[in-house]
């Protein structure tokens, strides 16, 4: 005799699976066949070690439904979560934190949008070699196909931006940067611009604010200042996404 249960697969790798299973007797009402538990009524010698699962705890007990007497049989059991964490979390967590790195390869080299679509390329191949291994279903999702999903439109937007910041750093130095740019480049801690201008207030001893109004901003410091904030964003936004991926699951 084989039986199904409904498995709750939102929490893969590393869910566990609660089977409950009842039996009565059809035709005989429970003031005719009561059914009543063994002194042992669990027995694991005929259990067989999973690789896949882990065995973890049974309940059973008896009561009465629609006027049959019911014995009800539930058992817990809990998947072995190595193989994915090493197959497939941990590869897709190096791919979310290696891609913001392409904001710190030179716009000179000409390799930061080749690096950035090589990364998108090579999580898409990934994707389609670890899709046989993830429970297809639909609800509930799972939580790790969502944040595979995030993943791939996070190094799609970084490839959008790293393309845009190229431009920028190769716009035209007759168009006009305005204020918003100019924040950018002047006002923030790692920008090049603030830096230069630090030291020199700090050797004439002048307030930074009227050393802004001499200070040639080029699109090439707008670019500096944007790549530094880009990367820091897109780091938040991922260890966010991974430890709401933890919480979520444990």
């Amino acid at each position: 005799m084989s039986a199904k249960c409904t498995t709750d697969i939102s929490k893969f790798p590393y869910d566990s699976q609660t089977c409950k299973f009842k039996f009565l007797v059809w035709g005989y009402l429970a003031r005719e066949i009561i059914l009543n538990l063994a002194s042992d009524p669990f027995s694991e010698k005929f259990f067989i070690p999973n690789s896949n699962w882990k065995f973890i705890s049974y309940n059973i007990r008896t009561f009465s439904w629609n006027g049959y007497s019911t014995l009800e049989f539930s058992m817990t059991i809990k998947r072995e979560s190595l193989y994915y964490s090493i197959m497939v979390v941990c590869p897709t967590i190096l791919f979310g934190l290696l891609n913001p790195l392409v904001f710190l390869l030179p716009i000179e080299s000409g390799e930061r949008i080749e690096l950035a679509m090589t990364i998108l390329l090579s999580y898409v191949i990934f994707l389609n070699l670890v899709s046989a291994a993830i429970p297809a279903s639909s609800n509930p999702m799972c939580v790790l196909l969502i944040m595979m999903i995030m993943t791939t439109v996070i190094i799609g937007v970084i490839v959008v931006l790293a393309i845009y910041v190229s431009s920028l750093f190769y716009r035209d130095k007759n168009v006009k940067i305005n204020a918003f740019w100019q924040f950018i480049a002047l006002s923030l801690p790692w920008s090049k611009k603030q830096n230069k201008i630090a030291a020199e207030t700090i050797s004439d001893e002048k307030p930074i604010k009227d050393c802004f109004p001499a200070v040639n901003v080029t699109w090439k410091d707008v670019s500096h200042g944007f790549d530094v904030l880009l990367m820091i964003v897109s780091y938040v936004v991922i260890f966010v996404g991974i430890a709401v991926f933890f919480i979520i699951v444990r």
